[in-house]
């Protein structure tokens, strides 16, 4: 579901793995196709994509996946950035108010 929603968003292929330019002489080049998501890394990446959506954008940029990230405070990056001293609310609403607002 992950998989069908970007692509209406973003394209068909927007989640394949690229496919490197050359694997040299004699080794086997990988073939490209659907990355393996963990359900944490399937709900992050939604949770990115939904920024980019609400921001009118055209791409999953990092500034969407952050905000993915934090979107949630039971999330790691949050607890993460609490252990380290930040507060992830004050984070997001430094990248919200630096980021350009949808018309």
């Amino acid at each position: 579901s992950i998989r069908n929603q970007a692509e209406a968003t973003f394209g068909p292929g927007a989640l394949d793995r690229p496919r490197p330019r050359s694997a040299g002489l004699f080794r086997s080049r990988p073939r490209g196709g659907a990355m393996p998501y963990t359900p944490d890394a399937a709900s992050a990446l939604t949770k990115s994509m939904h920024e980019a959506q609400a921001f009118k954008s055209s791409f999953i940029g990092t500034e969407h996946i952050l905000l993915g990230l934090l979107a949630d405070e039971q999330d790691p990056a949050p607890r993460t950035l609490r252990r380290l001293g930040a507060d992830p609310v004050a984070v997001r609403e430094s990248l919200l108010g630096s980021m350009p607002r949808p018309d």
